[in-house]
């Protein structure tokens, strides 16, 4: 029978109780905030005809619930039947339930809880219903449909109770302003099986009931160090996502170099052997020492670096790198191949070029970083346009792609913003037209396939001289 669950649905609506409570995990920095109501209506209704007595009860609920998520509405409709007969002593009383979920709004309800009502079939099992209405036991299988049609009115006071409370959770507060409003009421209608009517008169009690609470729970931002001690990597994910690489760079480069170590340890997330990974990480903490190299440390963050056969290569979120040349290189190649290779992550997530200013600006910004050794000659155009070259001459790809970043996010132009500023050669990398252009001018009459110091780069000179003097070839 339902009547324990009616009393208790009443009772928890009077008491303002949280039947769903909102349920935090370990939560993210910042401010996020649900709702919640839950709607009940219940309802005993009691009928004698000829020593036949049947005992109807009904509880419904509904909820809704909205957060960061989206909108959640369910409904859930119940229904016990308790049926004896004086004039059968021998005969064992039916006791039945059945509950059904039922459409998200299915139950109007006043704000003062002056009205509601309800209109749902419920399936119940282990009866069969007879023509005068009385209920014959039967298998858990036979079932039968209850039609409820049920109005309530709202006879007694309403009852409103509610107020503010603050909890901790883990780490962070959650406040919640809640409200619980009860009436007692009447409810009349019917609850027709096979015909008849089993709830031909008004309720002997019911009541309406809704809470409605508003959580709202706010977490202190973790700092980059606490992620660190943490050893939380996702963490550091979602720490540097909505930052820009000038406050990324800043707060990398506010660790001292144990902390800068460690990071590097956290974020490093690879099938590298012993031997590998020491050399990974003795590369990545040489990057993430340099200032303006500190958003390495984001990029690593989502980027799987995989050790399988078939050269280096970079592209969303995952790397490649040989396990039997990645080993064999020195310090200095090492951080050239990863910085490089890692850049193709950043390029790919971040509307990145694609084609040769996505080689260009990879070589770029290891050049740029770590210029010692670095001829002058060698500049983003000539990183850019030389990748152009190179397939075209030697490659035999005459058609490989040269092209602006089509949708660059914000991070990708205040990194390349930067990559231009120490271009010697201003190559104007945000446009296709101009990039283009002054290929076309300056540098599609070179021949990439000559000795690169002898030849190349002395032909590479003489074609940044030009474009330089040019003013159609400086970014826009």
């Amino acid at each position: 029978m339902l009547s324990r669950t009616l009393v208790l649905l009443v009772a928890a609506a009077a008491l303002g109780v949280v039947l769903l409570a909102w349920q935090a995990g370990a939560a993210s920095a910042g401010t996020t905030t649900s709702t919640f109501v839950e709607r009940e209506a219940g309802a005993v209704l009691v009928s004698d005809a000829r020593g036949l007595h049947t005992s109807v009860e009904i509880a419904i609920g509904e909820t809704e619930r909205a957060s960061g998520a989206g909108l959640e509405r369910h409904l859930n409709a119940s229904i016990g039947i308790f049926q004896s007969d004086s004039r059968r002593p021998k005969a064992q009383p039916v006791d039945l339930a059945g509950n059904v979920e039922g459409e998200a709004g299915a139950l109007p309800m006043n704000g003062d809880l002056s009205e509601a009502s309800l209109e749902i079939t419920v399936p119940v099992c282990g009866a069969k219903v007879l023509h005068s209405g009385r209920l014959k036991a039967r298998p858990s299988s036979e079932c039968f449909d209850a039609k409820v049609d049920m109005r309530w009115t709202g006879t007694g006071e309403l009852v409103i109770v509610g107020g503010p409370s603050d909890t901790p959770v883990d780490g962070c507060t959650e406040h919640r302003e809640s409200t619980s409003q009860r009436r007692l009421a009447s409810a009349q209608g019917s609850v027709l099986a096979g015909g008849v009517n089993l709830a031909p008169y008004p309720s002997s009690n019911a009541a309406l009931s809704v809470f409605s609470e508003t959580s709202t729970l706010t977490c202190p931002e973790k700092t980059l160090a606490d992620l660190i001690v943490a050893n939380d990597r996702t963490g550091i994910r979602d720490w540097a996502a909505p930052k820009t690489i000038a406050e990324i760079n800043a707060e990398v480069a506010a660790l001292d170099a144990a902390q800068r170590d460690q990071l590097a340890s956290v974020i490093l997330d690879s099938n590298a052997d012993a031997a590998s990974r020491d050399l990974l990480l003795r590369t990545m903490r040489a990057v993430l020492a340099k200032p303006d190299l500190g958003f390495y440390a984001e990029i690593w963050s989502y980027t799987y670096i995989e050790m399988v056969e078939g050269g280096f290569f970079g592209t969303c979120g995952h790397l490649f790198l040989s396990p039997t040349a990645w080993p064999g290189l020195s310090d200095h190649d090492a951080r050239w191949v990863l910085i490089h290779e890692s850049f193709h992550s950043f390029n790919c997530l971040n509307g990145g070029p694609v084609g040769s200013l996505n080689e260009g600006s990879a070589i770029w910004i290891a050049k740029s970083s770590f210029p010692e050794g670095v001829d002058p000659a060698e500049t983003w155009a000539e990183a850019t346009y030389g990748t152009k070259l190179y397939y075209r001459d030697i490659a035999g790809n005459p058609d490989f792609p040269l092209e602006a970043p089509a949708a660059p996010s914000g991070k990708l132009i205040e990194v390349y913003q930067r990559l231009s500023a120490l271009d010697p050669s201003q190559l104007p990398w945000n446009s296709t037209e101009r990039l283009v252009t002054c290929f076309d001018r300056y540098w599609a009459g070179l021949d990439r396939n000559v000795d690169f110091f002898a030849v190349w780069l002395p032909s590479v000179a003489q074609a940044t001289a030009q474009m330089l003097a040019d003013p159609d070839c400086r970014p826009v």
